[in-house]
């Protein structure tokens, strides 16, 4: 019977142990307003900064981010992605939010007038630009 314990609370534990190392963010990607400028930053602290839909990047210093650190802040303001007509407020200046976890997971979520918000990240991330990619 001690030997059956002992062997569920290890499975629990592992299964414990799998399911959070499955939920951590590998990227987290924030773009506002859509399709103007956008951040990726990297669970190793590695950042970029675009700008439109191009394919060139600045680099932001090393650790200026953490994908938990932007995950805490903008946490509170992630809705579903949805269409238009289903926004809370129709007429909302709407960006997005996409999450890459370890495991390749990805979720993408809309987000909501953050002018202000999206501005104070964005600008810390120009004051750390350290080179083009």
């Amino acid at each position: 019977m001690k030997t059956t314990t002992l062997k569920l609370m290890f499975v629990i534990l592992l299964s414990a142990s799998c399911s959070a190392t499955q939920n951590k963010i590998d990227i987290f990607i924030m773009d506002y307003p859509h399709g103007e400028s956008r951040i990726h930053v990297m669970r190793t602290g590695e950042a970029y900064l675009y700008y439109g839909a191009g394919a060139q990047a600045q680099i932001i210093r090393k650790n200026t981010f953490s994908v938990e650190g932007l995950h805490d802040i903008f946490k509170p303001y992630l809705h579903p992605n949805l269409p238009r007509e289903k926004w809370p407020n129709p007429k909302s200046q709407a960006g997005m939010v996409t999450i890459r976890y370890i495991n390749e997971k990805e979720e993408v979520y809309l987000i909501f007038d953050l002018q202000e918000l999206t501005k104070e990240i964005f600008e810390k991330a120009k004051h750390n630009i350290t080179g083009d990619f």
